[in-house]
């Protein structure tokens, strides 16, 4: 029975949480009919007895429907890997339900926009079968100048010169890297509602922001009647959890943002991530995080994968995570990625456990408690519980 097509509005829920997309099979954007091909004799070495499907989320609370794992064209496609093979791995990613492209202007000087643009166009894919987002470093890449920030001067010429390099007639879905202190708010929102306007991209999304700055742009997108943000794109992973589980739960649930996310693992330590963050981390927790590795590979082993699928799984089993994007740069890479959405169901509540036994690192709100012992007015913090029991005693 084909669960595609026919399907009833009794399971409209489960056809929200995803879709079905054979990875290699007929149902796929641009099924090949040459089983034969190298590309499908490397792809049987990982793939199971039965073949695995590609699934899709909306995008927050959005109509656009994503995969759950998206390709990323970062500073690899400009710098590690040539366009020949950067052909191969974007056409073999589209074949297998990955029909998501992300990129940015700042990644290789803009070559990584001018390397997918090529592609695509040599393609020749139907351009409703795909969607591609980029990013606007304002502050660094070809369209970045002193003293240029988010003005919306600016915004409409670095998009036009994406567009060029694209060789697109629209960007799907435009990414602001990073917030620009010294632009109000307004400008911004008001210049993504003039490029939706005009048809120049259908949608935007923020980056790096924080939560309090992606609500001040919903609030004002409300307020003129504007297109508000329709995502977040951040880190998040096993060592790196705060923003994502503490701090955005609240904008996932109330104003529907959408959350595609990215991990070094995942991105094969991509050079392009040092212009999504610089955090570093000290030689402590490097030398901590290194023993915690060790421990997790134990796990992965249990699975039968590696620590980049566990990654990857352990990240798509949070609900508000809709997209992981992949940087692979060998065929191989591309397939033992892709195959990180079989050990999600693998994943069990008792793994979790374990899992979280090795991390030790949950967020969790601290919340202030009096202490009577001492007098005066004294507080202590106390890790927040979910037993209500204890509100007693505050």
């Amino acid at each position: 029975m084909n669960t595609r097509n026919n399907y009833t509005l009794d399971n409209k829920d489960t056809l929200n949480d995803f879709s079905y997309m054979t990875i290699g099979g007929c149902n796929s954007p641009a099924f090949s009919a040459t089983p034969s091909s190298p590309h499908y004799e490397i792809f049987a070495n990982f793939a199971p007895s039965s073949f695995i499907a590609m699934k899709y989320r909306n995008l927050g609370k959005n109509g656009l429907r994503v995969p759950n794992v998206g390709f990323s064209a970062w500073n690899a496609f400009g710098n590690r890997i040539n366009e020949q093979m950067a052909e191969e791995l974007l056409t073999l990613a589209y074949e297998n339900g990955v029909n998501y492209f992300d990129t940015g202007d700042g990644y290789a000087n803009g070559k990584c926009e001018t390397v997918l643009g090529n592609i695509l166009k040599k393609k020749n894919w139907k351009r409703s079968s795909y969607i591609v987002s980029t990013k606007l470093f304002w502050y660094n890449g070809p369209t970045a100048h002193n003293s240029g920030g988010l003005s919306r001067k600016f915004i409409i010429e670095a998009v036009e010169a994406s567009l060029k390099r694209l060789q697109l007639k629209y960007i799907d879905i435009l990414i602001i890297n990073k917030l620009d202190g010294l632009c109000p708010m307004e400008e911004l929102v008001r210049t993504m509602a003039h490029l939706i306007n005009n048809g120049i991209i259908f949608y935007w999304g923020t980056s790096r922001f924080a939560p309090m700055h992606i609500s001040e742009a919903f609030s004002i997108a409300r307020q003129f009647n504007c297109p508000a943000p329709v995502c977040e794109q951040m880190e998040y992973h096993m060592f790196s959890r705060d923003k994502m589980e503490l701090f955005m739960p609240e904008l996932f649930h109330k104003i529907g943002t959408g959350c595609i996310v990215w991990s070094p693992m995942s991105l094969n330590y991509d050079e392009g991530i040092q212009l999504i963050t610089r955090r570093t981390i000290p030689y402590e927790e490097k030398l901590a995080q290194n023993a915690k590795h060790l421990e997790l590979s134990m796990i992965a082993d249990k699975l039968g994968c590696d620590q980049t699928q566990l990654t990857i799984a352990w990240s798509l089993r949070n609900e508000n995570v809709n997209c992981v994007l992949i940087a692979p740069t060998t065929v191989d890479q591309l397939y033992q990625q892709l195959h990180a959405l079989t050990i999600v169901p693998k994943l069990t509540a008792n793994l979790i456990e374990e899992i979280e036994k090795i991390l030790e690192n949950k967020p969790s709100f601290r919340r202030l408690q009096h202490n009577t012992s001492v007098p005066g007015i004294q507080c202590e913090e106390v890790p927040q519980t979910d037993d209500t029991n204890n509100e007693s005693n505050i």
